[in-house]
């Protein structure tokens, strides 16, 4: 697009306007600690051995998810859909 009208830098009547500072960032590490140990932290939760309380909850929640799949199954059983 030769000859279109672009955008001026500089707005008129902002010239003598103050420039800001910039912002400061926050650290996305605290403590001063390095990118090694965040990763480690992070790793670890998907590499190290689950704990033993994650496995009672899990065998909790299979119990429960079990039962329930067995009531469905008493509910409706297979070939009750038939409408004999």
């Amino acid at each position: 697009m030769e000859g279109a009208a672009t955008a001026p830098e500089i707005i008129e009547g902002e010239e003598l306007a103050p420039t800001e500072k910039p912002l400061t960032r926050v650290p996305l590490i605290l403590n001063r600690r390095s990118y090694g140990w965040l990763t480690e932290r992070i790793a670890g939760a998907v590499e190290n051995r689950a704990p033993r309380w994650w496995w009672v909850a899990f065998a909790v929640t299979s119990a429960i998810a079990g039962f329930g799949l067995f009531c469905l199954g008493i509910k409706f059983p297979p070939g009750s859909a038939r409408g004999d």
